[in-house]
């Protein structure tokens, strides 16, 4: 992806919007989820295992297709303590 689309990130930074896109994937088909992003498979992989953040857009894509379970504000915020609990 070319940087203006993305940031990378450091590790141990885990942010809100990524656990959020990892639960939407659980029990999805993340080729087709990809697909309908106009992502890559491996770009999706990035986004929700918080080693890439997504641009304003598609923050907003993500936002519109997941029926909001992923904000687009949800990406600034890092993860509440005890959310990733099992």
């Amino acid at each position: 992806m070319p940087k203006s689309v993305a940031q990378r990130v450091q590790k141990g930074s885990l942010v809100e919007g990524s656990w959020l896109l990892r639960r939407f994937l659980a029990d999805k088909n993340q080729s087709d989820v990809a697909r309908k992003l106009g992502l890559n498979r491996q770009y999706l992989y990035q986004l929700a295992h918080d080693l890439a953040r997504p641009g304003l857009a598609l923050g907003c894509a993500l936002e519109r297709l997941t029926e909001g379970a992923v904000p687009v504000q949800s990406w600034d915020q890092p993860v509440q303590a005890g959310r990733l609990a099992p």
